[in-house]
């Protein structure tokens, strides 16, 4: 949102998009996002920024992409991209009658106009008072958060074990929270710890809400085994690097 709705910053960071060849990794959560967007001002400039770059779309539900991970280990086979959500266009193209030509846009823009936001607004303040009920329970087990904060000492000497780092930041995420015993966690949060997890372990760059960024600055690991992270206090540094960092 602070790109896209900033022509200066919009114009800068799509140029540098096309010209290092990146592409844009959009989540189902992004389009939830758009969906609580009233104003249809902001959505055009999101869509036309979206619309300027190549863009693709990511799943962020790390315990899928950790077994993707471990049947990918199983039958040793290589690794490649296995964050890829194509689940969203398949069920797009399906209802479109398999067009010829179709884009990212069309695919958005088709969710946005048939999906109510409060729908999923609700299941995850759902799940948000579910997991306070189990956090709870484990923020008040001394001898658990004990054991916590022994296995991330344990996990930062050791580092990542596989060719993307999903597993230890899944871990390494938990144990923060549930060491952190005071941080509140609304479904907002959990939001930002799902687009945290995968994305930092497969993207080159990642942008994050500041509490994630300190997270991520804790876990011991750090590029390339991990992406690049920078809040929104850092766009400059991001747009810095997006230019002249080797990937």
């Amino acid at each position: 949102m602070d790109i896209s709705q900033d022509i200066s910053l919009r114009e800068q960071f799509t140029s540098l998009m096309l010209y290092r060849k990146g592409t844009l990794r959009l989540s189902a959560f992004n389009l939830v996002e758009l969906l609580k967007l009233k104003d249809k001002e902001q959505i055009e400039s999101v869509l036309t920024m979206i619309n300027s770059v190549d863009a693709g779309f990511i799943n962020i539900d790390f315990l899928k992409v950790i077994k993707r991970e471990d049947d990918t280990l199983a039958l040793k086979g290589p690794g490649g991209n296995l964050s890829q959500e194509l689940d969203i266009i398949y069920f797009y193209l399906l209802a479109q009658n398999w067009p010829e030509k179709w884009s990212i846009i069309d695919v958005i823009r088709n969710v946005l106009d048939n999906n109510p936001n409060e729908f999923f607004r609700k299941s995850w303040d759902q799940f948000a008072l579910k997991m306070d009920v189990f956090l709870q329970s484990i923020r008040s087990d001394n001898d658990y958060i004990t054991k916590s904060k022994n296995r991330s000492m344990a996990m930062r000497k050791e580092g990542k074990k596989y060719e993307a780092a999903t597993r230890e930041l899944w871990v390494f995420g938990m144990d923060f929270i549930f060491q952190n015993q005071t941080m509140l966690m609304p479904s907002k949060e959990w939001h930002d710890f799902y687009h945290t997890i995968v994305p930092v372990a497969y993207c080159h760059i990642v942008l994050l809400d500041k509490r994630w960024t300190t997270f991520i600055s804790q876990t011991g690991l750090s590029f390339p085994d991990i992406a690049l992270t920078f809040d929104r206090r850092s766009i400059g540094q991001f747009l810095h690097e997006l230019e002249t960092r080797e990937f």
